[in-house]
């Protein structure tokens, strides 16, 4: 147990030093090297990137240390779903508005805006559903976690198509890329409301998508209250991410705080079965005999087999005598018949 506390506190170290430095550096960098075409020039943007790059993979492997976790009790409820989760939702709206706004604006009607319009309003339901809906299975709350998932994936299509900045603009990958792994994560999000949950792997995409999160949004809002620049898609986007690197954060120490089922589901069943049985039994007073002392019942099985060999012995000499009787029986009834037929003879021959 301490072995495992000990690795479980080097993988939150791990998570803090890497989101913080990381972050450190790209703030850094688009206070001092960032241009209008979304380029870092210099070592700071770089540098930030490889760690980031390298730090992922290294969270991950917590599925892979972890992967033998116990069943856990799901929860939706409490601070740390409904505090980052309602002003997610607020942001959601907000940006699906932005799409409405660019679809009318576009002279050329365009399908994609409204589908991500509806998508992030459909979202933002997910999180309001969640934040005053505790139960853990629903399939309600999985229709609305998979908009979700499908609102970021295709959000990140959209940031590479957007000709706003170029395709290989540092600070669009750096979104790219955090908007994918948050999908990913509410896919297990959608795999708890469905009883299919695995924790590993939850908790381990959990730590990867919420710094890369962090990594994208407090640079870009930190250049915003600065000096006014939009250094991503949108200000509503930054605030979007914000909100997901608090949401996944917090999600993430809630699943390391939940505590491990001993029993699995069906164990759990026989238990309280036997326990409805014991207490049936109980209600009906006490037994109708009283159980006999062991020696006694060692003697009666033993009277019990003397009885079975004597009857076992008994049983052929029974049935000679018997065999005997019949034949002596059918004897005098043959000699009887012969008797009277002669009889008869006698007389028919007088006549």
């Amino acid at each position: 147990m301490k072995n495992k506390q000990m690795t479980l506190n080097i993988y939150l170290a791990l998570f803090a030093l890497l989101t913080c430095t990381a972050t450190a550096l790209r703030t850094a960098a688009s206070f001092t090297s960032l241009n209008s075409y979304g380029y870092y020039s210099g070592a700071l943007a770089p540098v930030s990137g490889y760690l980031m790059a390298i730090g992922t993979l290294l969270l991950f492997s917590y599925a892979v240390v972890y992967r033998a976790d116990k069943k856990k009790k799901a929860s939706f409820g409490g601070p740390l779903t409904y505090v980052p989760g309602v002003p997610l939702a607020i942001c959601l709206v907000l940006l699906g508005i932005t799409f409405f706004e660019k679809e009318a604006a576009s002279s050329v009607g365009r399908l994609g805006f409204p589908i991500l319009a509806l998508l992030s309003i459909a979202g933002a339901l997910y999180f309001l559903f969640a934040a005053l809906h505790e139960h853990k299975l629903s399939d309600l709350r999985a229709i609305f976690s998979m908009a979700c998932t499908l609102f970021l994936i295709l959000y990140a299509a959209y940031l590479y198509f957007d000709t706003a900045l170029p395709l290989n603009a540092h600070t669009k990958i750096a979104d790219q890329v955090a908007y994918v792994f948050a999908a990913v994560f509410f896919l297990f999000e959608t795999r708890i409301s469905l009883g299919r949950e695995s924790w590993p792997l939850y908790t381990a995409c959990g730590f990867a998508a919420a710094s890369l999160c962090a990594y994208s949004s407090i640079p870009s809002l930190l250049v915003y209250f600065a000096n006014g620049s939009v250094i991503s898609n949108s200000i509503e986007e930054t605030l979007v991410t914000l909100f997901l690197f608090a949401y996944i954060f917090s999600r993430t120490v809630l699943s390391l705080l939940l505590k491990g089922e001993s029993a699995t589901p069906l164990m759990l069943a026989f238990r309280e079965d036997a326990s409805a049985r014991k207490e049936e039994v109980a209600s009906h007073g006490p037994l109708p005999f009283e159980p006999q002392p062991q020696a006694e019942l060692l003697e009666a099985e033993e009277t019990s087999e003397e009885i079975n060999e004597a009857d076992a012995q008994a049983a052929p000499e029974a049935a000679e005598e018997t065999s005997e009787a019949e034949a002596d029986k059918i004897n005098e009834i043959e000699a009887e018949t012969s008797h009277a037929q002669e009889d008869n003879n006698e007389e028919n021959s007088g006549n």
